[in-house]
C-alpha cells in the first residue's frame, strides 16, 4: 500500500504542484473578480500547510540530489554486480517499480544466446500474467524486445555450448508463446524477437530508456589458444538517466544498439535466406 501511494505522488507529484500553484493565484482573483472573500480565508487558513507541502517536496528531492552526490565522492563507479545470477533482485525490483506506476513499459535486451535473460523474462512475465489472473486485473503494459544473436553468427565462431543454448531458448520462447496463446492475444505483453548477425561487446538490459544494467562479453583463452567466450559472468553496471556515472551517455549508446539490431533483423530478413532459422527460431520480429 506504502509503495502504490509512493509511485502515485511520483506520478503525479508535479500535478499536485500545479494545482496548488494555481489554487494560491486564484486567491486575489476570486477577491477582485467576484468579492469571495470567505474563499480567500480558506485558502489563506491553507497556505502554512500548502507551504510545508513545497518545503518537503523540495526538501526531498534536494536531499536525493545531495546523496547522489556523496555516492559519487565516495565511489566515483556506478553499483555493479559480479554476474546476471546477482544482479536480478536488483533488476526485477526495477521492473516491478515500474510496472507499479501503471503506463506502459519498454524493455530492450541485447543478449548472445538469451542463456540467462531468457528464463529471467520467462519467470517475471508468468509472474505478471498469474498475479492478474488471481486478482481479476489486467496484465500490465509490457513491450519486451529481445535482441539475440543469428544461429549462423555462432556458428561460424565454432561457438557450440552458446548456439545449443541458443536453439534451447528459442525453442523456449516458442513454448511460451504456445501456452499463452490465448492470454497473450489480449494482453497488454508482447515479446518481440530480433536476429542479428555479429558478436556484441556489450550486452544488457534496458528498461523505458531510463534505467540500464549493462554488461559486457569477454574472450578468454587457455595455452593452446583455445578461446572461450563468457556472457553472464562479467561485471554488470548500472546506470541511470539521470545519475553521476555518464548514465545518459550509456543509455543512449546501448538503444542506439538495440535499435540498430531490430533494423538489422529486418535487413536479414530481406537479404539473406533464413531457412537456417526458421526451424528452430521464433520470427523474426513478430510480436505477440
Amino acid at each position: 500500500m506504502i509503495k502504490e501511494l509512493i509511485a502515485l505522488y511520483r506520478k503525479f507529484r508535479l500535478v499536485l504542484l500545479y494545482v496548488i500553484t494555481g489554487l494560491i493565484c486564484l486567491c486575489p482573483i476570486a477577491d477582485l473578480v467576484f468579492g469571495v472573500r470567505e474563499f480567500r480565508f480558506i485558502l489563506l487558513s491553507m497556505c502554512p500547510i500548502i507551504a510545508l507541502f513545497v518545503l518537503h517536496d523540495a526538501w526531498t528531492r534536494l536531499e536525493g540530489k545531495l546523496g547522489d552526490i556523496e555516492r559519487t565522492l565516495h565511489d566515483p563507479n556506478p553499483p555493479s554486480y559480479a554476474s546476471f545470477e546477482q544482479m536480478q533482485p536488483d533488476l526485477r525490483a526495477a521492473i516491478n517499480d515500474y510496472v507499479l506506476i501503471g503506463k506502459p513499459l519498454r524493455i530492450d535486451v541485447i543478449a548472445v544466446s538469451a542463456k540467462f535473460s531468457w528464463p529471467f523474462f520467462n519467470n517475471i512475465l508468468t509472474d505478471f500474467m498469474r498475479h492478474s489472473r488471481e486478482n481479476g486485473t489486467p496484465d500490465p503494459r509490457i513491450e519486451l524486445n529481445l535482441c539475440i544473436a543469428a544461429e549462423s553468427t555462432l556458428s561460424n565462431w565454432n561457438l557450440v555450448p552458446w548456439l545449443r543454448d541458443l536453439k534451447h531458448a528459442c525453442v523456449c520462447i516458442k513454448d511460451f508463446r504456445k501456452v499463452n496463446e490465448s492470454r497473450l492475444s489480449d494482453s497488454g505483453i508482447k515479446v518481440n524477437v530480433f536476429h542479428f548477425d555479429n558478436l556484441p561487446q556489450l550486452h544488457g538490459v534496458l528498461i523505458d530508456g531510463q534505467k540500464l544494467f549493462l554488461g559486457r562479453c569477454e574472450w578468454e583463452s587457455n595455452s593452446d589458444e583455445a578461446w572461450t567466450l563468457r556472457v553472464g559472468e562479467v561485471e554488470y553496471r548500472r546506470f541511470e538517466l539521470t545519475d553521476s556515472f555518464g548514465g545518459a551517455r550509456q543509455i543512449n549508446g546501448f538503444s542506439n544498439w538495440a535499435r540498430r539490431y531490430m533494423a538489422r533483423d529486418q535487413e536479414i530478413k530481406a537479404v539473406f535466406s533464413t531457412a537456417d532459422l526458421a526451424s528452430t527460431a521464433p520470427a523474426f520480429g513478430k510480436a505477440v
